[in-house]
């Protein structure tokens, strides 16, 4: 035999062997199904036009309970054609919970409840969605009606009657135990691919829709303090994210409350608009509150640690900052009112924290706080801190 029948006889078993391959990868390779269908507005009986609609698995058996959905960018999702019509191919075979989601238009995922939305929300949570189910080599057929959801929508102006631009919005819905939580994330459904982002625009308006009825509260936030901003002008966008400090943010409710226990809720009917939403940000009312942390034996200045300003009544958190290595601290734009000065985690640096590699926590302290009440700049206050024993 030649050399060359011999080359000619490998090559031709190495393609016997590559098919054979192909073949058995076929044979392996699971069979799937497929949806199509339709997606309409009931208002208008139009075609709901470039709608997304996504699918999550519906947990089996007594999993339910315990079933997380899948993660984000993980779900089959489509977008409704000219004429509302959507198709989702390569489907492993069970059954679905079909999700579609059109700005203005009730969804499935903007009816959970606010307390048990987010990542965490179990599918289960989706029982009024419509329900597929997907059989190998064949193609379901499905028709989604569209139900018009309720909105709110507003101006927010800074008390000079200048406009707010680019305030950060959100809404809180009442929950099912009475209490109030952010529909953030539950317009952001179980997938987190409808997560909207609220901000005034150039004229200080805002609208968030979508919303399914019940009772809500409008929050505006601002930074008191930004140390920067992200963001291009160069990259297209034009956009840019402020760098607030951590914890030192304005927050003002409908009805100009400077808290949410004092906000009356607005109550939203199925498909209502509520326009009168109009939020003023009174910073002829907001004051500064500063003072020093000190070491209540030696009264030296402690570097370290948390500051965190109390509503009087209740102690829950006003605003939090961090203490500079001066031992000094501020608020921005406080609400006047009765408030408590809370320090923890108090530390000082043994040696020079400037100096590389000389940062050793020399000491530590306890709790320490103090009252004050706010009618006017606040400047001078002195918490001390006891120095914990080792």
């Amino acid at each position: 035999m030649t050399h060359t029948v011999r080359e000619r006889i490998g090559t031709l078993f190495a393609i016997c062997l590559c098919c054979i391959a192909v073949v058995d990868s076929a044979a392996l390779a699971a069979p799937t199904g497929a949806i199509t269908g339709s997606v309409y507005c009931s208002d208008s009986n139009s075609p709901a036009r470039f709608a997304l609609v996504t699918l999550e698995k519906v947990p089996e058996g007594n999993r339910a309970k315990s079933a997380q959905p899948q993660e984000a960018g993980m779900n089959p999702t489509a977008t409704t054609d000219l004429h509302g019509n959507f198709e989702l191919r390569d489907i492993p075979p069970g059954r679905y919970y079909v999700i579609p989601y059109l700005r203005g238009y009730a969804s499935p995922v903007t009816s959970i409840d606010p307390k048990g939305a987010g990542p965490s929300a179990a599918p289960q949570s989706l029982a009024d969605a419509t329900v597929v189910e997907v059989e190998a080599n064949h193609t379901a057929q499905i028709q989604i009606r569209l139900e018009r959801a309720a909105s709110i929508s507003g101006t927010v102006s800074f008390d000079d009657s200048s406009p707010a631009i680019g305030m950060s919005v959100d809404i809180f819905r009442q929950a099912a135990d009475g209490t109030f939580a952010s529909i953030r994330n539950s317009l952001g459904g179980p997938s987190g691919i409808f997560r909207q982002i609220n901000a005034t625009d150039g004229s200080g308006r805002f609208l968030v829709d979508s919303l399914p009825e019940g009772h809500y509260v409008v929050a505006i936030s601002t930074p008191t303090r930004t140390t920067g901003a992200m963001g291009s002008l160069l990259q297209g966008s034009g956009a840019f994210t402020l760098k607030a400090e951590y914890g030192d943010q304005l927050t003002v409710y409908t009805d100009q409350a400077m808290r949410m226990k004092d906000a009356t809720p607005i109550e939203l009917r199925a498909g209502s608009d509520f326009t009168g939403s109009n939020i003023v940000i009174p910073l002829a009312k907001l004051y500064t509150v500063a003072g020093f942390v000190l070491d209540a034996a030696t009264e030296a200045t402690v570097g370290r640690g948390f500051v965190q300003l109390l509503y009087t009544d209740d102690q829950s958190v006003a605003r939090s900052t961090t203490i500079d290595p001066s031992g000094k601290f501020r608020f921005n734009a406080v609400p006047g009112g009765s408030y408590v000065v809370h320090v923890a985690n108090a530390s000082q640096f043994a040696g020079d924290p400037q100096q590389s590699g000389n940062q050793s926590v020399g000491l530590t302290y306890g709790s320490g706080q103090t009252s004050v009440q706010i009618d006017r700049d606040v400047l001078d206050i002195v918490v001390l801190v006891p120095e914990l024993r080792k």
